[in-house]
């Protein structure tokens, strides 16, 4: 009987250990790497959202300053800075940050999450917005 005992406890210590033995995986998904095509960043929040209309809104970025400086949009939408000015900018707030953007240079983040996202230029920190997601 306390054979059966020791080898029973004996293959339970074997499993325990066995199983804090292996290895996971983790995928960074709260930061996801920025995607470049044509001059255009683009990051996506990959958080779920049920928005059946998304939609674009653009800021401009002009004689150094954002253009509307306030958007306010729906949860699922993008907003896309676009540089207008000869001189480099950087949108960046929280949760997004564009990297230097030359003249006619542009980024897009998609905003999956309701609050409100403050954000300055990198470069040039005078410069500053607010997106509202609703």
């Amino acid at each position: 009987m306390i054979r059966k005992v020791l080898f029973i406890t004996l293959i339970l210590v074997i499993a325990i250990v066995a199983s804090g033995c292996s290895s996971t995986t983790t995928t960074n998904t709260t930061n996801p790497a920025p995607v470049q095509a044509n001059n255009t960043t683009i990051i996506n929040n990959p958080a779920p959202v049920n928005n059946p209309n998304p939609q674009t809104y653009t800021v401009n970025i002009q004689n150094n300053a954002f253009n509307p400086s306030f958007v306010q949009i729906p949860a699922g939408s993008t907003v896309k800075w676009i540089n207008l000015d000869p001189i480099q900018h950087e949108p960046k707030g929280n949760v997004f940050d564009s990297g230097p953007l030359n003249q006619n240079g542009a980024f897009e983040y998609t905003f999956n999450q309701a609050g409100t996202y403050n954000y300055v230029c990198a470069i040039h920190p005078s410069m500053q917005g607010t997106i509202t997601v609703v």
